[in-house]
């Protein structure tokens, strides 16, 4: 496995346990994501505080990784994501799909 797939793997393992201090092991010094609400949160702080918010909204949430691939600083997955809001009973699931290009996204 490559060093690139090897984060990937970490990434998802910390996921499926709700580790937050995993998952931020994971990104560099400046991180971004989407949530699911489709904003764009970046910064450490940041992405912490959207993490933490949305496994209290999902607490049974986690994903499936179905394929990923990297080398040369570059890496691609994609997961299904399952979860429940427990307040609407809605159950929440679809496809997910990241790429990260240049560097290994592991912590500078």
């Amino acid at each position: 496995m490559t060093t690139e797939e090897e984060l990937i793997q970490r990434y998802f393992d910390a996921f499926n346990r709700h580790d937050i201090e995993g998952i931020m092991a994971c990104f560099h010094g400046s991180p971004a994501m989407v949530g699911t609400d489709g904003q764009r949160h970046e910064g450490r702080d940041e992405v912490r505080k959207r993490y933490e918010s949305e496994f209290a909204l999902m607490p049974d949430c986690r994903c499936d990784l179905r394929l990923f691939t990297g080398n040369s600083g570059r890496a691609v997955a994609e997961s299904l994501f399952h979860g429940t809001r427990p307040l609407s009973g809605r159950v929440t699931s679809g496809r997910l799909s990241a790429s990260r290009g240049g560097g290994t996204g592991a912590p500078e």
